[in-house]
């Protein structure tokens, strides 16, 4: 099993415009859907959303189950609490490794 990791990409007005770098970042934001960038991510070993790559790399990338956060947790916000909170889980299992 794999959780589907679907990390949210914007383009902040104020950063861009403080280093002027709109017009990369929006290309880079444009381009992270595209059949090369899908490519790029699968020779990585990221499962691409593109189903011709995701074709090609059958072999290396076996299909196997996927579930979402929110399936999991209901939303990110039960996830951070519960995984990530003061006293959650991740705090527990680094506890128990000291």
């Amino acid at each position: 099993m794999s959780i589907v990791a679907e990390p949210a990409v914007a383009v902040v007005d104020a950063n861009v415009d403080k280093h002027g770098t709109r017009a990369l970042a929006e290309a880079y934001v444009a381009k992270l859907a595209t059949p090369e960038l899908q490519e790029v991510a699968a020779r990585a070993h990221f499962r691409p959303r593109n189903e011709k790559v995701r074709e090609a790399h059958r072999a290396e990338l076996a299909e196997i189950p996927l579930f979402t956060v929110a399936e999991v947790t209901g939303s990110w916000a039960e996830a951070k609490r519960r995984h990530f909170g003061q006293g959650a889980l991740l705090d527990t299992i680094l506890e128990s490794r000291r």
